[in-house]
């Protein structure tokens, strides 16, 4: 059987199901565990730096490329990162014992480099008194203190024949050296290159070699004199 009628709104609203809502839960909340303590008997400690001190001490002491200077730095900066580092929560003491090592090893190295340089300079200095000494007899011509001053290779032609170049010359002053070069041997030798000056500006290059002997004494080897 059909019925025809009219749908109101009300009869509509009667027929319709309710609506369906997914059920409602209480939020969830992590757990709340009150603060941690450290146990009974083992104290906090807190987290340890480094001492800089310290780290400089190491930094200087691998350096050491200036010298004394930076020796000295790995020194002061290693002293210091010892005793701070002997504080609580500081580290890096065997950063400063090393770099303490290594600026007393490069004060050693350089204090041998820095004597060896001043003997070999003055060894210089007393050789190239010699060649002085030489000069000057040469240009008065006095063969015979010339050659008290020079070795068993350097003949008496060879004097007269250095001799004869340097007459005419104003007196000598001084050698000023372009290079000292030293041979360790049996005998210290020195080989000597520069220029002489004599008065009033003239100026003669001249290469000597000079050996000392085992009395300490200088003896001229060889003279080239470029005139």
């Amino acid at each position: 059987m059909y019925y025809r009628g009219v749908l109101t709104e009300s009869s509509y609203m009667s027929n319709t199901p309710p609506p369906q809502y997914p059920p409602q839960y209480p939020p969830q909340y992590p757990p709340q565990y009150p603060p941690q303590t450290p146990a009974q008997g083992y104290p906090y400690i807190p987290p340890s730096k480094t001492s800089i001190a310290s780290i400089l001490s190491l930094v200087f002491g691998l350096l050491g490329c200036i010298p004394v200077i930076t020796s000295l730095a790995a020194i002061v900066t290693g002293i210091v990162g010892i005793k701070v580092t002997g504080k609580p929560g500081v580290s890096g003491r065997p950063m400063a014992v090393i770099g303490l090592l290594l600026g007393i090893i490069g004060i050693a190295i350089w204090s041998a480099v820095g004597m060896t340089a001043l003997w070999a300079y003055r060894e210089s200095e007393k050789a190239l008194g010699s060649a002085s000494t030489l000069v000057t007899a040469l240009q008065t011509n006095d063969i015979d203190k010339a050659a008290t001053l020079v070795g068993d290779k350097v003949d008496t032609a060879k004097l007269k024949s250095a001799a004869e170049k340097l007459q005419g010359l104003g007196k000598f002053k001084n050698f000023s050296m372009g290079e000292r070069f030293l041979e360790v041997n049996q005998d210290s030798t020195w080989s000597l290159s520069g220029t002489a000056h004599f008065e009033p500006d003239t100026k003669v290059p001249m290469k000597l070699t000079i050996s000392k002997l085992p009395d300490g004494s200088f003896k001229v080897t060889d003279i080239v004199i470029d005139r």
